[in-house]
């Protein structure tokens, strides 16, 4: 689903997406096609319980590297 406001990763003025993770608002430029925002992806704001996290993702169809 998207929004228009300011990208919490970026701070651009655009149409945003709630990451499937971390529920952050993102723009374009900062979600993956997966629908997970970048920092979720490079590992920075996975920190919780991992057998959760690798559900949610095997859901997505990835795989998780923690």
């Amino acid at each position: 689903m998207d929004s228009a406001g300011l990208c919490d990763e970026c701070g651009r003025v655009e149409n945003l997406f709630s990451c499937g993770l971390c529920g952050a608002r993102v723009c374009t430029g900062c979600v993956t096609v997966q629908g997970i925002c970048k920092k979720c992806v490079g590992g920075r704001k996975v920190d919780g319980d991992k057998a959760r996290i690798t559900g949610i993702l095997a859901e997505k169809g990835l795989r998780a590297k923690l």
